[in-house]
């Protein structure tokens, strides 16, 4: 029975996984779309606060240039074209490009503008018959009172705002003062707004509060952006109140399409989430079985291991042994032999034995079946050099190098041949007696120098004594290196040079 349950249980335990990731990374992202929200109605705040407070400074400047012109015409009632268009020049000049252009009007006539070229189709014109406007106009000369009208689609088919100051002067029969007309300052709306907006923004419109009770259509931008979600601002004029709205719509709607997407995104992480638990809590029965084989594997490998280590010192102890039983039979075969040429031989025999036998005793006992050559060459020669009289003055430079057993166990032949050859043939009753030995690694191989200061090599030592058994098993073991050897002099001394590779 609970085998039949317990095969359920990543089923269960995957599904429960996939709610928990799809709870909480809801509550996560739920979170993180509020901060988003607050940080662009932040945002689109400071914007609308900027783009209001520029339009209202501009048209407060402008407004100013109005007035300097009214009072211009106060002074200078009988002016005319060209006295205009000079004053007008300087307060274009002023306005920078906002300006459509500065105009007089003369009763309800628009008499003069500045520039004249691109305002042509204005001149003449009665604002008393702009019906749109004239209601405001009426109502400005009757208050005596600066008037604002827009934002709208001006004549000039540009969307703007007039600010009109009415002029009125000085009555001689009477202390009354009579209506003469008005200066203007023409505004183009759309670079006001651009040259503060940005080209992202879209939505936003622009509209006045007071003149849209007549309604006669003051309005500039896209009326969708009056709505819910718009930051507004109120722009303070002389005689109106506009209101600035900047939506951020667009945002919402990318903000939802984003939730989507993202909706979408943790379920799908949400079943991977819950797949992967699934997969784990299968692959953790699996393991646990698995680990219950290797185990009984890992134990028959461990006794393998050690029978094997066994087998491998009654090898090495055999071995051992046979040296030993050699030397023995080296030994009374010396003894009895009266033939001193084969004493000889047999001496020498015993010796190159002996060195083995010392060289093997070094490197048996080595588990990974690698030696350090520095320890192990260092060895040998103090072995070999026991006793010897006068004592050799031995000067070993070798680097820090690991070799396997054949190998280590060729070059301590070739060094025990070396060393025999300068003690039998070298150094004939001399004191003084230096031995060098250098073992240096280079990039793609070893160098082996054996060096001498005795009686010195014979020249071309390997053609000439080619039947010496030194020089054979110099040879012989330099190859079976993969080397070659040469005979080198160097520093009044003399001797070998083997290079092997590394491999």
């Amino acid at each position: 029975m609970n085998k039949q349950l317990s095969k359920y249980f990543p089923w269960l335990s995957g599904l429960i996984a996939a709610l928990v990731a799809f709870f909480a990374l809801s509550y996560f992202s739920l979170s993180s779309w509020s901060t988003i929200r607050e940080s662009i109605i932040e945002e689109k705040s400071q914007v609308a606060s900027r783009i209001a407070n520029h339009i209202e400074q501009s048209i407060a400047e402008k407004s100013y240039l109005a007035k300097s012109l009214a009072s211009y015409v106060r002074f200078n009632p009988q002016i005319n074209q060209d006295a205009f268009r000079d004053f007008a020049k300087e307060v274009y000049a002023m306005a920078e490009r906002e300006v459509l252009s500065v105009q007089l009007v003369k009763d309800s006539f628009i008499t003069y503008n500045f520039p004249e070229s691109p305002n042509k189709e204005t001149e003449g014109v009665n604002i008393m018959e702009l019906e749109e406007d004239r209601e405001l106009v009426e109502k400005a000369i009757e208050n005596k009172e600066p008037m604002v009208i827009g934002p709208r689609v001006l004549i000039q088919q540009v969307q703007g705002m007039v600010y009109r100051v009415p002029i009125f002067l000085p009555d001689s029969n009477s202390q009354e003062e009579n209506f003469w007309g008005f200066s203007s300052i023409v505004m183009d709306l759309e670079q006001i707004v651009d040259r503060t907006i940005l080209d992202s923004i879209q939505e936003f419109a622009l509209w006045s509060q007071n003149q849209s009770m007549t309604h006669k259509g003051y309005f500039y931008g896209d009326s969708n952006s009056i709505n819910e979600n718009s930051i507004v601002e109120t722009i303070n004029l002389p005689t109106d109140t506009w209101k600035f709205y900047l939506s951020y719509d667009q945002d919402v709607a990318e903000i939802d399409k984003m939730k989507q997407i993202v909706r979408i995104i943790i379920i799908i992480i949400s079943l991977l989430f819950g797949f992967v638990i699934f997969q784990l809590h299968q692959s953790y029965t699996k393991v646990i079985e698995l680990n219950r084989i290797l185990k009984g594997k890992n134990r028959r490998i461990s006794t393998q291991l050690e029978e094997k280590a066994v087998l491998i010192k009654e090898i090495h102890h055999r071995i051992k042994n046979h040296f030993q039983l050699i030397s023995s039979l080296n030994n009374v075969l010396y003894a009895h032999e009266g033939n001193e040429e084969v004493k000889k031989v047999v001496e020498d025999v015993n010796q190159r034995l002996t060195s083995l036998a010392q060289a093997y005793d070094q490197i048996s006992d080595k588990e990974d079946g690698k030696n350090n050559l520095r320890v192990y060459i260092s060895e040998l020669v103090n072995n070999l050099l026991i006793g010897v009289k006068p004592k050799i003055d031995v000067e070993m430079k070798i680097d820090d190098i690991e070799l396997y057993i054949k190998r280590t166990v060729y070059i301590g032949v070739v060094i025990n041949e070396l060393i025999t050859n300068s003690l039998k043939h070298a150094f004939k009753n001399q004191n003084d007696r230096r031995v060098r030995i250098y073992i240096k690694s280079k990039e793609k191989h070893y160098e082996l120098v054996y060096l001498d200061n005795g009686s010195g090599l014979p020249e071309d030592i390997f053609e000439k004594h080619a039947n010496s058994t030194g020089v054979q098993l110099i040879q012989m073991f330099s190859a079976q290196l993969g080397g070659k050897v040469k005979q080198i002099t160097k520093n009044e001394m003399s001797g070998f040079e083997i290079q092997f590779p590394m491999v």
